[in-house]
């Protein structure tokens, strides 16, 4: 995506840092100080401690605490599910009713990215996590400044569409990528995640598939998100399609890259729906 062309974000509330990441992340690597900045707020030490007892982390022994849960996991894991848990958080003012569907779906690719990274063998579990929560975290933004967001994101998904956030640009002259990359910029998520959900819809329907990735970590990620997208199905709960055209156009590529053939992809869908409950 080129960040070159104009944009316009006036209007547009980026909400900052919470002051909670702020405080894990000057504590560092050590644990006690760690789980104690997270009891200050224990809605969140619940909901952390909820989390990595899911069935996506396939834990074997329940984790009963947070100091336990930061040792077995890392500062670094548990800081990114907090931060997934406080975003919802950050979007208090948007019409809930109307992101009922958004929030669900956040929550179903992020779980299903993180057992799809552990069912392909793929390191970065908790940046799959991150990157499956924040990855649409534009669309509660752009419903805020533009009431009519809703209406005009469902067209984007559409068969005719070539291009989503090209679509948006046309009517707003920014779109929901864009301004979820500058909020992963604003919580200091790392620049491979922000790219990630600035591009996540800039995969064209081009002959050389190549020319998109890169040969990096990204790679892997971007099509476990894909993948994910497809799987919770947001073309039916964002977009409104019976058909996930965006799929349909790049499902070679991304297959081919994960050495997966249609039928491992079957089996993984298969295999993550039952365990999400989907």
């Amino acid at each position: 995506m080129d960040l070159a062309k104009p944009i316009d974000l006036t209007g547009v509330f980026i909400p900052p840092q919470p002051k909670l990441i702020q405080q894990v992340k000057a504590v560092g690597d050590d644990i006690h100080k760690f789980a104690e900045v997270i009891s200050t707020d224990p809605g969140i030490g619940s909901m952390v401690l909820k989390t990595v007892n899911s069935p996506a982390f396939a834990r074997t022994n329940k984790i009963n605490s947070i100091p336990q849960a930061v040792l077995l996991l890392g500062c670094p894991y548990v800081t990114n599910i907090i931060n997934g848990l406080l975003l919802k958080r950050s979007f208090d003012k948007v019409d809930a009713r109307a992101l009922e569907n958004f929030w669900q779906g956040a929550k179903d690719v992020s779980l299903t990215m993180v057992l799809l990274a552990r069912q392909l063998n793929i390191l970065a579990v908790d940046e799959a996590y991150i990157i499956g929560l924040f990855h649409n975290c534009g669309i509660p933004l752009m419903l805020q400044k533009f009431p009519d967001y809703l209406t005009i994101c469902r067209e984007a998904y559409d068969e005719s569409v070539d291009s989503i956030t090209e679509f948006e640009d046309h009517h707003f002259h920014t779109n929901h990528c864009i301004v979820g990359y500058y909020v992963a910029k604003a919580w200091q998520l790392s620049n491979d995640i922000a790219e990630i959900i600035r591009d996540h819809h800039h995969l064209t329907p081009i002959a050389d598939k190549s020319a998109y990735f890169k040969g990096n970590d990204q790679d892997d990620l971007i099509c476990l998100l894909k993948m994910a997208e497809h799987i919770c199905k947001l073309y039916e709960s964002i977009g409104g399609q019976s058909t996930d055209h965006e799929w349909e156009q790049n499902k070679g590529m991304i297959l081919a890259h994960m050495g997966l053939s249609d039928l491992d992809f079957d089996d993984l869908q298969e295999l993550t729906q039952d365990q999400l409950g989907l």
